[in-house]
């Protein structure tokens, strides 16, 4: 069921009735309201006269037809002009956040009446004070961490950066704490070790994780970084911003997170120690730098493998130019896989043959993957999770074309298929033994998807719910799904979502 927030309520009822009226006003509303899955923010609801004595169904009938009438007239918070109507609206309340964080950062303070109703906790801060809000709320909470991280890059890419430095320096928030000693299973996996070749790991991981965020924010970012030496806390709050933005999976890790972010910020600074008395090794590969389903194109591979080649002749380090010619290199990587050429726009739906994907969710947890990928956070860095989804749709036979492997997102391709295929014949194992059906029969359930600013929301008809699902609990919703990064809602109506 929706929240329901009533900022002030006029209400006039006959003495010892008021308790009553103010019940029934306030029930009516979470009903009618309960299968709203925008933010939805009214100036005014009036809902007229009713008897003393109306009913519950009354109650309801008359806030239903009040709610209709302004929730078929709302317009987008975004629009121009929204502060002129009675009713607006946001896909979620990170949306209302990030057009806000947004507006700030251009330099603007919003006066439309809504936005301190759709953003509560912002309360007219100043925008240091709010940022330092905001991070203390997210910090325990990955969905909110992950969103906060999409919205700093958004206005980083499109706001003026010096403000933002400026915000994260003087909000009095602490830096995130650098890994100074991290658990040795994560060092390896993360390549946190002191040769030069495993720094140099490090380093190359933090970049293709980078290499992830578009153009504009890549490049802002990484130019950002570069330019503000001084500013410690600030470039802090930032690369650890971009790795979440970028892998959302790690929102709720901590030290993995804060591995790469150093790894980056080593390499902005050009800081690249040199080595002294380590062996000669083998030819040092990058097969981390493979983008999505192909590698870089020709021209990056051109001009990334000289250095490639020089770091393992210096045994895995390299001079401050060949550091930067590599992140200028990276910057123009992009993924060449289906979410790019199908380029799902949001608030739109996209008709798919394997919908029942993300139906596999629960019983992937209940079968400890969750716990799986958290022990090898490096899996989870390269998007693990989503390659195991768009694996099993895959060997499903669905179509390379469907919007599926477009909506999971960005992952780095495996070359190790032991383990997909592993997890693919447990899950199927699983669910014949549990629900009594196969892994192609649910897989291969058609539906619709809806990408929102923070996940996906999967639509199937009514009459395709499965009670051998609903009995075990596996069609609620999810939710926060870490190892996917995503927020994954069901739902099953006949009309489109909106």
């Amino acid at each position: 069921m929706a929240d329901v927030a009533v900022a002030r309520l006029s209400l006039a009822a006959p003495q010892g009735r008021m308790g009553y009226a103010q019940q029934r006003c306030e029930d009516a509303l979470r009903l009618v309201a309960g299968d709203e899955r925008r933010l939805l923010v009214l100036r005014r609801l009036d809902l007229g006269s009713l008897p003393a004595t109306a009913s519950a169904m009354q109650w309801e009938a008359r806030t239903a037809e009040r709610l209709r009438e302004r929730r078929n007239r709302a317009v987008h918070g975004a629009l121009a002009g929204a502060e002129a109507a009675d009713a607006v609206w946001f896909h979620s309340v990170d949306e209302a956040r990030a057009l806000l964080l947004l507006l700030l950062a251009r330099g603007r303070t919003p006066s439309a009446w809504f936005w301190r109703l759709a953003v509560r906790d912002w309360k007219g801060l100043t925008p240091d004070r709010w940022i330092a809000v905001q991070i203390l709320a997210a910090r325990h909470d990955p969905a909110r961490y992950a969103a906060l991280a999409r919205a700093m890059m958004a206005a980083v890419s499109a706001g003026d950066v010096g403000r933002i430095l400026i915000w994260l320096g003087s909000s009095g928030m602490p830096p995130p704490p650098l890994p100074r000693a991290v658990a040795p299973a994560l060092a390896r996996a993360l390549g946190r070790d002191e040769t030069p070749i495993a720094q140099h790991d490090q380093k190359v991981r933090a970049l293709t994780v980078i290499a992830r965020l578009d153009e504009v924010t890549r490049s802002t970012l990484i130019r950002t970084l570069s330019e503000a030496r001084g500013q410690l806390a600030a470039r802090r709050w930032l690369a650890t911003f971009g790795v979440i933005a970028a892998a959302s999976e790690l929102a709720a890790l901590p030290s993995p997170c804060a591995v790469l972010a150093e790894a980056l910020l080593e390499i902005e600074s050009r800081a690249v120690p040199q080595s002294h008395g380590h062996a000669a090794t083998a030819a040092l590969s990058l097969p981390v730098l493979a983008i999505g389903k192909k590698t870089q194109s020709d021209a990056t591979h051109r001009a990334i493998e000289p250095l490639v080649q020089t770091a393992s002749m210096n045994h895995g380090t390299m001079r401050a130019d060949e550091s930067q010619t590599l992140v200028e290199a990276l910057s123009t990587v992009s993924y060449d896989n289906a979410a790019s050429l199908l380029s799902p726009a949001l608030g739109a739906e996209h008709a798919s043959a394997a919908a029942g994907v993300f139906l596999l969710i629960r019983p992937l947890w209940r079968m400890g993957l969750a716990d799986w990928l958290h022990a090898r956070p490096e899996l989870l860095a390269d998007g693990w999770g989503r390659a195991l989804l768009a694996h099993i749709a895959a060997r499903m036979r669905v179509p390379p074309e469907d919007p599926v492997f477009a909506l999971l997102g960005p992952f780095e391709p495996v070359e190790d298929l032991v383990a997909l295929d592993a997890w693919r014949i447990g899950v199927d194992r699983w669910l014949r033994r549990r629900t009594g059906r196969r892994l192609s029969v649910i897989a291969r359930k058609r539906g619709w998807l809806f990408a929102r600013d923070d996940g996906l929301d999967v639509r199937f008809l009514p009459d395709a719910a499965d009670t051998a699902l609903r009995r075990r609990a596996l069609d609620l919703d999810p939710g926060w799904v870490d190892w996917l990064g995503l927020v994954v809602r069901y739902v099953y109506q006949d009309h489109r979502l909106q």
